[in-house]
């Protein structure tokens, strides 16, 4: 889609990002769709639709993640990604679960990151001269041709 390309520009925020990530999403065709199909293997049916519940989410995260929550933290960790306009329209007697697009939110939260954060930020004494430094670099920076003969 132009238009959402030419509207992020050259650089985007993590939401704007995230944003565009689920416009995507919305538009992929749920049976081909592999996220889905995880979605649905850890999922019950309830009123012809597909929730994940907190005891699916957990067997999801121990199978997929090696994440191993107690059933307070799996509570704490749906209710942060519900979202609240569907969750009061659901019926009362609903348990607390997510939808397919609460699962991917999750998926694609800043709390399933896969980067720790303190990488984002200089952690490491830099005071010193670069020399001092070991950098680690692919095997083959230096070579100005060719991988093979490097001569060309």
């Amino acid at each position: 889609d132009p238009t959402t390309l030419d509207m992020i520009g050259d650089s985007c925020t993590r939401e704007e990002w995230f944003s565009l990530l689920h416009r995507i999403m919305k538009q992929q065709t749920k049976e081909g769709d592999i996220l889905f199909q995880i979605f649905a293997k850890y999922s019950d049916e309830f009123n012809e639709e597909k929730y994940m519940s907190e005891r699916n989410l957990a067997e999801f995260l121990k199978e997929h993640q090696n994440a191993k929550l107690d059933k307070c933290e799996i509570s704490k960790l749906m209710r942060m990604h519900l979202d609240q306009e569907k969750f009061f329209l659901r019926d009362p007697t609903f348990p607390l679960c997510w939808d397919y697009e609460e699962f991917t939110g999750y998926l694609c939260s800043e709390v399933n990151d896969v980067i720790n954060p303190i990488e984002d930020t200089v952690h490491h004494d830099m005071t010193h001269p670069l020399s001092k430094y070991w950098i680690n670099s692919s095997h083959n920076t230096y070579l100005k041709g060719s991988q093979i003969d490097h001569a060309k």
